[in-house]
């Protein structure tokens, strides 16, 4: 992953107000520094969501944390949505979907967490991307969820301009963190994508230099 920064504060109190979506989308938006997801990496083989055209998306993110989890949450206007997958470890990247990979300084692992707008998470961690070990079922429990479309039934697309999101505790201790004192910093980037739809996109917070869509980049 391109060696971009991002500077994130901490908010122990949010522990307490994950249960409560009104106060937790509060905190988010008052409380966090805004980062956006706006590199288009792959122009010439997906042109559709270059600035300028009208199937271009517009993404932003925050990011905070406590002494127990690592907190992300995007927001998306899309000309449409999709989210047929509604049970975890399924393939969410066909849907619209956020994704967050990390890996800690000096891991030798990296972790991926993928959901779409229904909550469905898929992820796992490894150090090859050929090589996934995927989340345990407890595993997966321990990763706490908020989507806008949560407890509604899977959907095709909708063609409609969208505002979703999705928000994501991540324990410190799946990441094999057991406590005080937490990392410095961590290796990571953010994107959204949709690999399964009339106009797909791959889009990314920090820049891949590729030649094809690649977020597996630590």
């Amino acid at each position: 992953m391109d060696r971009n920064c991002f500077s994130i504060t901490r908010i122990d109190e949010l522990d307490a107000k994950w249960n409560n979506e009104e106060q937790l989308l509060s905190i988010f938006s008052s409380r966090t520094a805004q980062g956006i997801i706006a590199c288009h990496n792959w122009e010439k083989d997906f042109p559709h969501h270059f600035p300028n055209y009208p199937h271009n998306q517009h993404v932003m993110f925050r990011m905070t944390y406590s002494g127990q989890y690592l907190y992300v949450y995007w927001h998306m206007l899309s000309d449409g949505l999709k989210a047929t997958h509604a049970n975890d470890l399924e393939p969410v990247a066909q849907d619209h979907c956020m994704e967050f990979f990390v890996q800690l300084p000096n891991g030798k692992e990296y972790w991926n967490f993928e959901l779409n707008a229904l909550g469905t998470l898929n992820a796992s961690h490894r150090m090859e991307r050929p090589c996934p070990t995927r989340l345990t079922t407890e595993q997966l429990q321990s990763v706490l969820r908020h989507g806008s479309h949560a407890g509604l039934q899977p959907f095709e697309i909708k063609e409609e301009l969208t505002a979703w999101w999705v928000a994501v505790a991540i324990p410190w201790s799946l990441l094999g963190v057991p406590g005080e004192p937490l990392p410095e910093y961590l290796l990571g980037n953010l994107y959204a994508c949709a690999g399964n739809i009339e106009h797909p996109y791959y889009i990314s917070c920090f820049p891949i230099t590729t030649k094809r869509p690649d977020f597996h980049r630590p």
